[in-house]
């Protein structure tokens, strides 16, 4: 039986995961967890690049964080 399910935050994937847990037997056991490319990788390149491109020597290039000091 399923135990976990890894999603992104979109509801379509994980709201209907959600209720199955909620309203079935065979899910009952069942974890949804966002999956540690969305939670980690998808939160840095919002948060921390943004920040990397207020500062004057910071910045991003091709997917990768360079801070020049």
């Amino acid at each position: 039986m399923n135990r976990l399910v890894l999603t992104d935050e979109d509801k379509s994937e994980y709201e209907p995961f959600e209720c199955a847990i909620e309203t079935t037997n065979y899910f009952k056991n069942s974890k949804v967890m966002l999956c540690t490319f969305h939670a980690i990788w998808m939160a840095m390149k919002t948060d921390l690049y943004t920040l990397l491109d207020e500062i004057e020597h910071g910045g991003v290039l091709s997917e990768k964080c360079f801070i020049i000091v």
